[in-house]
């Protein structure tokens, strides 16, 4: 949960190909995409920053943030979506 405007951090590795960390330290996945978590962002109603790649040796570590929508605009949204509902006959 954020409040009207927080921010959510999130960091892991960039996509890679380095299988033996799946055994090794069980890894489920080898590292995200930033598309893949700027749609999960958007999907959450977060707007998302650019992220920031920190190169390394040889992973790249990724942080990406996100910042929650302030109420009004979400409101707004659902309102917009509600409206577009009723025009549409879907909502009764």
């Amino acid at each position: 949960m954020l409040r009207p405007s927080g921010i959510l951090m999130l960091v892991d590795f960039a996509p890679h190909a380095l299988e033996f960390l799946r055994n090794e330290h069980a890894h489920r996945r080898l590292g995200f995409a930033d598309s893949e978590v700027a749609e999960w962002c958007a999907a959450a109603g977060l707007d998302s920053a650019p992220p920031r790649h920190l190169p390394g040796d040889p992973l790249t570590v990724v942080i990406w943030t996100a910042q929650r929508r302030s109420a009004p605009r979400v409101a707004a949204e659902v309102a917009d979506k509600r409206q577009a509902a009723l025009v549409e006959g879907e909502v009764g």
